[in-house]
């Protein structure tokens, strides 16, 4: 029988791995977001990219190293915050759409390809993003779920070979 202090501490751990998915993952990419780039496109590939490594590093480590089984399901979280996102662009849409002219969503503009100034990229930044970061997170932990039987039969392999490295 689950009881209240159970139930309650799954939600706290759930919410400290979304604070982790989300927030850590910005802090961890911070550093290298200053390296110049020539386009918005260049740059909003570039923050996917190092969101997409940095979420399932954190993933994989936090799932290692606590085993909650909340940081596997953190994705679900992100799907549900970008299936808002996406139903709001298309309601607006909609409405601002003549009888004669019907369109489907526009998921260019929010995967952050089609913005052009601040105002289009922020379906971006509010959706794509975190988005991103949840189900990466999620990823690394599922990976070290699958891979981490694993782990003691591969970590002296994997060592020996990088000494070997080192040696030349």
């Amino acid at each position: 029988m689950i009881t209240a202090a159970k139930l309650v501490r799954g939600a706290g751990v759930f919410a400290l791995n979304m604070l982790i998915a989300l927030v850590v993952t910005e802090v961890v990419v911070f550093p290298f977001k200053h390296f110049n780039v020539e386009t918005r496109r260049e740059s909003i590939l570039r923050e996917d990219f190092l969101s997409s490594v940095a979420a399932f590093g954190l993933g994989y480590v936090v799932f290692r190293r606590w085993r909650t089984s909340s940081s596997k399901w953190v994705c679900l979280a992100g799907l549900c915050w970008f299936g808002w996102g996406a139903i709001q662009a298309w309601i607006a849409q909609q409405a601002a759409a003549s009888v004669l002219y019907r369109s489907h969503v526009d998921l260019w503009r929010m995967s952050g390809m089609g913005c052009y100034d601040f105002a289009s990229c922020r379906d971006w930044l509010d959706y794509t993003l975190p988005l991103l970061r949840t189900v990466l997170y999620s990823a690394g932990a599922f990976s070290y779920a699958w891979l981490g039987k694993y782990e003691s039969a591969a970590l002296p392999g994997l060592k020996k070979a990088i000494l070997s490295l080192r040696r030349q």
